[in-house]
């Protein structure tokens, strides 16, 4: 393999992969948000249930109303924007080919790097929103298990 084809190679998985968190990015936010409209449900529905028996709200109905605005808070936090780079700077290209002359191959090889140093930024912000999600979906049993204990307590 030719140096000019490892570059063009290089390029193409630095391209892949910053495409690969693009898309995991819009994935979870996509799956936060339907997180958040299924809480919501099971904070009208299983919340309410207990409303209309009684009159009155019990501790564990108190916890789970907690839970639902944790879990809001969470979903917020992760559908925020973040500084991501999921593109290459065309003017940086042309800055490396009119001022530093560079050749074609070096173009690849460079845009790679700037790609992947992008890759490695993301990387750190999109671990953050994963755990964001996880913890979302906890919070969703939570605030379930914590409305069917108050209901069934009644």
């Amino acid at each position: 393999m030719t140096a000019a084809s490892a570059y063009a190679v290089a390029l193409e998985e630095a391209r892949r992969t910053i495409d690969q968190q693009k898309d995991d990015l819009k994935s979870l936010r996509d799956r936060a948000t339907g997180l958040l409209a299924v809480a919501g449900l099971a904070a009208s529905f299983i919340g309410g249930l207990p409303l209309g028996s009684s009159g009155s709200i019990g501790g564990w109905t108190y916890a789970g109303i907690a839970a639902f605005v944790v879990l809001a808070l969470v979903t917020v936090a992760m559908t925020y924007p973040y500084a991501l780079v999921f593109s290459q700077d065309a003017k940086l290209i042309v800055t490396w080919v009119e001022q530093y002359g560079a050749s074609h191959d070096e173009v690849n090889r460079d845009l790679a790097l700037h790609l992947m140093t992008h890759f490695w930024r993301n990387r750190r912000t999109l671990h953050w929103v994963r755990r964001g999600y996880q913890v979302a979906v906890g919070l969703l049993m939570v605030e379930v298990i914590m409305l069917i204990i108050d209901l069934r307590g009644r």
